[in-house]
Formats: C-alpha cells, sequence, structure tokens
C-alpha cells in the first residue's frame, strides 16, 4: 500500500513522462502514489510544498516530511528496491543536484520538444480512493507533528 505521496507540476509533458517511469520502478513494491499537484488535497499540500513543486517534484512521507529534486529521486530509489543504486547516488548528490536544477528550468522546452508542449503521460492525474485515503492520512500525521511541537 501506497505510504508516500510523490507531488509533481502536472502541466509538464517531460514531467509526466518522468513520473510515469518512476511509477514503473514502483510496480512491484507500489509505495509511491503520484499526483499532480492542482489534484493534491490540503493537506498534505501546504502553500510550501506547492512552491516547491514549481520547480521540482516533492516525495511527502507517511510522516510528512518532504524531501525534493535529486534528493527525493535518491529516496525513489531506496523505496522502490534499489538500495545499491541509492547507495551510488549518494554520494554523487552534490552533482546530481545542480543537475536536477537544470532539467527542471528546462523541463517546459523539453516538454515542447519531445511532447509537443503538452501535459501527457499519466492517467491518474487526480487520486482515485486508494491515493486520496494516502493523501489523508499523510495530512494527518503531519497536522497531528506540528501540534506535538507547539
Amino acid at each position: 500500500m501506497a505510504d508516500h505521496l510523490l507531488i509533481w507540476d502536472g502541466t509538464c509533458g517531460f514531467c509526466a513522462w518522468s513520473v510515469e517511469r518512476l511509477m514503473r520502478w514502483d510496480a512491484k513494491t507500489q509505495r509511491i502514489r503520484p499526483v499532480a499537484s492542482e489534484a493534491c488535497p490540503s493537506p498534505p499540500l501546504t502553500p510550501e510544498i506547492l512552491s516547491q513543486t514549481r520547480g521540482q517534484v516533492v516525495l511527502v512521507g507517511p510522516d510528512g516530511e518532504t524531501t525534493g529534486g535529486a534528493d527525493a529521486l535518491v529516496k525513489i530509489l531506496e523505496l522502490t528496491g534499489r538500495p545499491g543504486l541509492a547507495r551510488l547516488a549518494r554520494p554523487l548528490l552534490p552533482l546530481l543536484r545542480p543537475g536536477y536544477r537544470l532539467v527542471a528550468r528546462n523541463r517546459h522546452r523539453l516538454s515542447k520538444m519531445f511532447f509537443g508542449g503538452k501535459a501527457c503521460g499519466l492517467e491518474n492525474r487526480s487520486l482515485d480512493a486508494s491515493g486520496l485515503e494516502t493523501a489523508r492520512r499523510i495530512g494527518q500525521t503531519s497536522r497531528n507533528d506540528s501540534r506535538r511541537r507547539d
């Protein structure tokens, strides 16, 4: 059952294609539920997370912890049963982060080049019942954690 949400910019064909590939990695473990930012309920979506999704994917864990960009991709490797690749990628994060940002800044150009500038790819651009339940569970955990800190 999915216990992480992958929130992404749902307006970009390149982003849709990339998330679709990541979900293929997750086919066996099914730990990650993708959702386009405009279809994500609040909570767990906050204005801060929404602003982050404009430049990177954001992975939200069951405890409400967020990880974005290249760091999220390494976490996804771990979650999808690829710990060896994650161990190889982790020391490369100082190089992967600027590479990720470069691609992210140019994703709309890539989308135009390869996808005709259209948002395409993922069929579940909004959450079905199981995805909505994951989002609610993560949102509830986030609220409870913030109350404990107060």
